[in-house]
């Protein structure tokens, strides 16, 4: 299959693609070296686009910009790990750092604070420095840094001695800065848990702590302005008179473009002249739909006098604005309507068999298969339950170590690769078309040469969502990972135990599995616990339950429900752990 890259200004599709192996063909046919924007329907679809990209290209720096969160003239602020995340992504963009971004259409209509506002008030600290700590701290409370006495979210500092503790927009850590006298002795990441110091660095980025600036001067823009822009009593708006006060609160984001004298920029802005747009979807459609939705909001927002809304146009881009811009660049749209190619594949449970499908698919499919497991803990759940079955797995890093292995030989015609794979959904790669670049070599040494050559790739990919498409499943792609409440190895299906297996249940620690019982009309599963307690935990909740990861199954120590010892035992854990990653990084 041959996938034109449009002149500038020119459109083309891309048709015959599945939801599956649009990220794959995406990652490998758009040019390298040129910024990609990928417009898609919505955030979610931006995330699984952004995190199967980073699977098959670890290489590039993917991009997501995420919106606020709100919805069109709430009187909410977004979450501050948003705003950080957003300037972060903006200032990579426009300096140059970004291979490709993914953004949700309603993202890319929203204007957007001008890139000198970014640029002009972003700086750098690094070890070595002369620090006038006075001036420091005046300049993080202009930029909208909040003085705190213990830093733990993002926009904070505290200032105790000759030591400044700094949570920097855009960073994943807070900092802290030893001086010596007026000199930056040194600057290390540190736990805002614990506080205590983890790894050093020689420099951080200091960006603004919001969208819009904060000081006296903006402060008198966003007033003229006001009065400028909107057709009613400043006296009675409740935001007007904040802001003159210097406080900025919940909503006043829905007022970005007062703060900037020569009004606000657009995302297009950012992204400069060389830029390749990629639309999944029809784009205009949605474009249309959240318009619509934007008026809507405005309407119920005009009986508020305390809060009078800016008009529409004044916030995002109209539909025929945000088409304008995109002809701007050459485009390729996709259709992602063909199907995977993939039979049913999935676990039958009931079955003496559970993977049957699967293996008459491997039988005769006569290439390479690839499974994905969610995380680390369910591909060792997965390697047992497959091994346990006679499939011969391969543990592999990612995609290029799979590729490679497929054609040095050292997986055998039809064997089974496991990776840990953000991927949601699966698809077969028959003779298809990649780029050598970004191959590892002796799988590139197998193309003619060309770019657009045609290769013998027979390659299968398999999800969980195949394995285990009759099974609930918790969703892949949280926006707040570290929150997450199930466990890592948790069960997708009853196949992947026996009775008598040991089970450790999230909340009651280790038991063993006793089968299922019939209660009424719902199915539970019966754990046993110390001194044959019973424990039935409903079939809908096997997301709480992992395999035991132990040694010694048949001697296994049952925990004593009730008892508070699994509980004890989970916070050990955790601050051994803590204090292991802290000595590593120490270390190295």
């Amino acid at each position: 299959m041959n996938y034109p890259i449009p002149a500038a200004k020119q459109k083309t599709v891309w048709s015959a693609l599945s939801a599956g192996s649009l990220p794959l063909v995406l990652s490998q046919q758009l040019p390298q070296g040129t910024p990609k924007i990928v417009l898609t329907a919505d955030s979610e679809t931006a995330l699984r686009l952004q995190t199967a990209w980073q699977f098959f290209r670890p290489q590039d720096n993917a991009l997501f910009l995420p919106d606020w969160e709100t919805l069109p003239y709430e009187r909410f602020s977004p979450h501050q790990d948003l705003v950080s995340e957003r300037l972060s992504v903006l200032w990579q963009l426009k300096n140059g750092a970004a291979d490709v971004l993914f953004v949700p259409v309603a993202t890319a209509m929203q204007r957007l604070a001008p890139p000198s506002f970014l640029m002009g008030r972003t700086f750098w600290l690094k070890t070595g420095q002369t620090l006038d700590l006075d001036r420091l701290r005046e300049n993080l409370v202009e930029a909208g840094y909040a003085a705190v006495s213990n830093v733990v979210a993002a926009g904070e500092f505290a200032v105790r001695g000759g030591i400044v503790d700094l949570f920097p927009m855009g960073a994943n850590l807070p900092y802290r800065i030893d001086l010596f006298d007026n000199e930056i002795d040194s600057i290390k990441t540190f736990d805002p848990d614990t506080q205590r110091t983890l790894a050093p660095v020689s420099e951080i980025r200091l960006l603004p702590a919001h969208e819009f600036p904060t000081d006296a001067d903006a402060q008198k823009i966003f007033r003229n302005r006001f009065r400028e822009e909107i057709p009613s009593n400043p006296n009675e708006a409740t935001v007007y008179q904040a802001v003159g006060k210097g406080q900025f609160g919940a909503g006043v984001e829905y007022y970005l473009p007062l703060f900037f004298e020569d009004g606000c920029a657009y995302l297009f802005d950012y992204i400069g002249e060389n830029a390749i747009i990629v639309c999944t979807g029809d784009v205009h459609a949605h474009a249309h739909r959240f318009w619509d939705e934007v008026k809507s909001r405005h309407t119920m927002a005009q009986g508020d006098p305390s809060y009078p809304p800016l008009p529409p146009q004044s916030l995002y881009l109209l539909p025929d604005q945000f088409a304008g811009c995109l002809k701007r660049y050459p485009q390729v749209w996709t259709q992602a309507d063909a199907e995977s190619g993939l039979p049913d594949v999935a676990v039958n449970r009931q079955s003496d068999e559970p993977l049957a499908a699967l293996a008459r698919f491997q039988a005769a499919f006569g290439g390479k298969i690839l499974l994905c497991a969610e995380s680390a803990g369910r591909r060792e759940t997965m390697t047992g339950f497959l091994k346990q079955h006679g499939f011969d797995v391969k543990p592999v890093s990612g995609w290029a170590e799979f590729l490679s292995d497929g054609f040095s030989g050292s997986l055998k015609a039809n064997s089974v690769a496991l990776a840990v794979a953000p991927l949601s959904q699966g698809f077969v790669l028959g003779e298809s078309s990649l780029h050598a670049e970004g191959l590892p070599e002796n799988a590139a040494d197998k193309l003619s040469g060309s770019p657009n050559a045609e290769s013998s790739l027979h390659l299968a990919v398999i999800t969980e969502s195949e394995l285990y498409q009759y099974v609930a499943r918790s969703r892949v792609h949280s926006r707040r990972k570290k929150h997450a409440a199930v466990s890592d190895g948790s069960l997708r299906d009853l196949a992947e135990i026996s009775i008598g297996d040991p089970v450790v249940h999230e909340e009651h620690g280790i038991g063993r599995y006793r089968g299922l019982v019939l209660m009424g009309e719902d199915e539970m599963l019966q754990l046993e616990y110390a001194n044959e307690a019973q424990l039935y935990i409903p079939v809908s909740q096997l997301h709480l339950i992992s395999r035991y990861s132990g040694q010694a199954h048949e001697n296994v120590a049952l925990h004593k429900l009730g008892s508070g010892a699994w509980n004890k035992a989970k916070r050990k854990a955790a601050e051994k752990a803590r204090d292991t990653a802290a000595e590593l990084l120490n270390l190295y």
